[in-house]
This record gives structure tokens, C-alpha cells and sequence, in this order.
């Protein structure tokens, strides 16, 4: 085929057409300064953080931390608890729904959420249907533990806040239990140059097992203690190695721990388990202003 045949339908031969492609480069050209100067983000990306800034509802002083609300500027870390709705029937989804809701993976709200879950494991004794209404001593329960939730509990996050070197570092972890449930708690001492930082640290609760005594609960107690306080102390490796101190307030457990007896196999394991870890140090623990009939304990 000849090459001016070939040619003949090209832009060389349509002014008219050639006009009309150097408009279009003229625009695209005019366009791409301007997608430069928002950011090196493109338009859809940053559309869709705004979106997810928006459904999370954080402020532009706040992030997510562990996927609860972080305070950047405090260094505050909160946990948020859902709007109260008490319209319409009580139903034991309901009651579940609520309670899942609580998103607080250090457990800083345990105190708060403990009694939620007491109600609900009431609400699956009854054995009703999913979507059947409560009893009614269990609803005006559960009410009332929805008005009194308040908005949000803040912690703050700092544990060494100044920038000095560390002189010392502790983790105490106590603990107490009832015939509802056990708890524990871990708080940190730091001493630095310009002061001393007492924080909570973490937390952790559970309901109790209905089959056990109170002085196996407080075994439970203080095998749960050991383990949390194990986790943080593992998890702050850039801290100096800390002096961990635990506290029990039962004579009974600490003699089943301090002691070297043949105890049923419920005691021996747990004892065992506490046992693997023999730097959490003994304090003693003097008796709460509360209780003044009860002697003065000392800790494991």
C-alpha cells in the first residue's frame, strides 16, 4: 500500500481534528497541577479516610488506640459506652446487644461492665426466647444499669510521662473477689528526676463459677493476677525490668500457694501455674477500713 494512502486518514491531513487534540491535552495539562497541590493522596483515598474519620466520629485531636478513642494531645485513652434507649421491650438480644457494644480490650470499665453481664447470665437462667420479654425484676434490673452508665470512662495512657531515664519501675497487681465475680488490676510505679507516675495499667473480670467456695475464688483470683500481671510486664519491654509485687488478701490461698500440702487437684494446678512465676514478690496486705473484724492478710 502506498504511504500517501496509508496517510491520507491521519491528523495530518484533519486540521480539524489536530486542533481538537491539542485542546484536550491543553485540559488535562491545566488539571494535574492542581491534584499535585491537594496532596500526594489521590482524591478517592482521601475521600474515603474523611468517610472513616466521620463514621468513628474522631475529632482532629483524636485517634484510635487499640480501637478505643485516644486523646492525642491529653495522651488520655476513653472507653465509650452506647446511648441508654429505654424504649420498647427488654429481650434477652437486647440485653446481649448492649453489652457487646462495650468495646474495652484493656478492661478499664470491668467494674461497670461486670454487673451488665451478672443481669445477663440471670437472663439465660430464666431459658426464654431470644425476643421474648425479661422478667420484670430482671428488666427494671437492667434499666436502671443502663441509666447509670455514664457517657465515657478516660484513663490516662502516659506510664513514664517524662523524657528522663527511668530510676525505677513496679507493677502491683491486686485483686478481689465476691460470691458475682473476680477481679484484677494492674497498676504501674514509676519513679523518674522529676517525679512519680502511679497508672492504671490494665485490668481484667469475670463472673464466678457458681460450684466453687470463696476461698476458691480467691485461688481463681490470684491465678488471674499472675497472668495479667505477666502479660504486662512482657508486653512493656521497653521499660527497665520491673519489681513485680502481688497482693492477696486470703489466708486460705495464701496458704494453699506458700505451702507445700497434698490438696485436691483443682488447688494443686492452679497452685502450680502461680508457682511458675516465682519473681512476683510477697507484700503484705493490711485489712480494709470497711472490714475492721477481719485480721491483717499479707500478699503471694
Amino acid at each position: 500500500m502506498p504511504h500517501s494512502s496509508y496517510t491520507s486518514g491521519t491528523l495530518a491531513n484533519r486540521p480539524e481534528l489536530e486542533e481538537d487534540s491539542r485542546q484536550q491535552k491543553t485540559e488535562v495539562q491545566s488539571t494535574q497541577p492542581k491534584a499535585r497541590e491537594k496532596g500526594a493522596d489521590s482524591p478517592a483515598e482521601t475521600e474515603e479516610q474523611s468517610y472513616a474519620e466521620q463514621q468513628l466520629q474522631v475529632k482532629p485531636s483524636e485517634s484510635k488506640l487499640l480501637g478505643v478513642k485516644w486523646n492525642k494531645f491529653e495522651d488520655t485513652i476513653t472507653v465509650q459506652f452506647p446511648v441508654a434507649n429505654t424504649s420498647g421491650a427488654t429481650s434477652k438480644r437486647e440485653v446481649l446487644t448492649k453489652l457487646a457494644k462495650v468495646y474495652d480490650p484493656l478492661c478499664l470499665a470491668c467494674p461497670v461492665t461486670l454487673q451488665g453481664k451478672q443481669i445477663y447470665r440471670e437472663v439465660c437462667d430464666h431459658k426464654g426466647a431470644w425476643d421474648a420479654p425479661i422478667p420484670e425484676n430482671l428488666r427494671v434490673r437492667w434499666l436502671k444499669w443502663k441509666q447509670s452508665l455514664p457517657d465515657e470512662i478516660v484513663v490516662r495512657r502516659p506510664i513514664a510521662p517524662h523524657q528522663q531515664p527511668v530510676l525505677s519501675f513496679e507493677l502491683h497487681v491486686f485483686g478481689d473477689t465476691s460470691t458475682h465475680g473476680v477481679g484484677a488490676a494492674v497498676y504501674s510505679v514509676v519513679r523518674q528526676e522529676d517525679g512519680i507516675t502511679q497508672t492504671l495499667v490494665a485490668a481484667k473480670a469475670r463472673l464466678d463459677k457458681r460450684d466453687l467456695t470463696v476461698p476458691g475464688l480467691e485461688l481463681v483470683r490470684a491465678h488471674m493476677a499472675t497472668n495479667l500481671v505477666v502479660n504486662v510486664k512482657n508486653a512493656l519491654k521497653n521499660l527497665p525490668e520491673p519489681t513485680v509485687n502481688g497482693w492477696l488478701d486470703s489466708t486460705v490461698a495464701l496458704h494453699w500457694i506458700l505451702g507445700n500440702g497434698l490438696y485436691r487437684q483443682f488447688v494443686t494446678n492452679r497452685v502450680q501455674k502461680i508457682k511458675q512465676h516465682p519473681r512476683i514478690q510477697a507484700r503484705t496486705h493490711y485489712r480494709q477500713p470497711s472490714r475492721p473484724s477481719e485480721p491483717r492478710r499479707t500478699g503471694y
